[in-house]
């Protein structure tokens, strides 16, 4: 009985190698995997982030644009002077506010409308975007 366990368990270690063997000669490692990458960067240019995350810079226009298909609203004030104190509320009284919507045509297009309180003047804008800064391909 003693020897049928010895040749059972020499058996079944002869079977894990020759079975471990075999396994590993038929496996197959990733080697491509950092092929498939530098075809996928080969192919689409990388672009620059934007500078700024905003789409204004205090009262000028930064170099952010609205993506395709999508719309903002802003709401914009500009408060009156602080001198006339408590009679102007210190200037809220006076404010002006700005409403306007800026529509992503394309990824390079932007059109806008905005009204002002500020003598109740509209106005349209677009904003084109002609170059764009890439970065060297690593």
């Amino acid at each position: 009985m003693v020897r049928y366990i010895w040749n059972s368990r020499q058996t079944m270690t002869k079977f894990y190698s020759i079975f471990f063997a075999l396994l590993s000669t038929i496996t197959f490692a990733q080697t491509g995997l950092l092929d498939e990458l530098d075809a996928t960067l080969a192919t689409e240019p990388v672009y620059a982030e934007s500078a700024f995350k905003g789409l204004k810079i205090i009262n000028l226009e930064s170099t952010k644009m609205v993506d395709k298909g999508e719309a903002y609203f802003i709401i914009a004030h500009r408060f009156g002077s602080v001198q006339g104190g408590f009679d102007d509320f210190f200037g809220l009284d006076v404010a002006s506010n700005k409403l306007q919507l800026i529509y992503g045509l394309t990824e390079n297009i932007n059109f806008g409308v905005a009204r002002s309180s500020y003598q109740k003047t509209y106005a349209f804008h677009t904003k084109l975007r002609l170059l764009r800064q890439q970065h060297e391909k690593i």
